[in-house]
């Protein structure tokens, strides 16, 4: 993994995102409530987080709330956020 997976961790409000996925996949709109930032913000993470594969995003259309609209939901890569972890708790170990 390269040291850029990294470093995407050691953000905040990445950290949330990945959080919140982690319990259930859900789309940009749901975690910017929970995580009480607005939409672009988690969009902007989001981007950064699915660049280095630590989460994927698959469109899907929403049935229960507006019947035909699509929304990507995204879920965290668990291998990809497993070796992520590791490679941090090494570089950590080494300072």
């Amino acid at each position: 993994m390269e040291l850029k997976a990294v470093s995407v961790l050691g953000q905040e409000t990445r950290e949330k995102i990945l959080e919140e996925l982690r319990k259930k996949p859900t789309h940009a709109s749901d975690l910017a409530r929970k995580i009480k930032l607005d939409r672009p913000t988690i969009c902007y993470h989001l981007s950064k987080l699915e660049a280095v594969s630590l989460v994927s995003g698959n469109y899907v259309i929403l049935e229960h709330r507006s019947p035909g609209r699509a929304a990507k939901i995204y879920a965290v890569n668990e291998e990809k956020y497993a070796e992520a972890l590791k490679e941090l708790k090494e570089l950590s170990q080494n300072l």
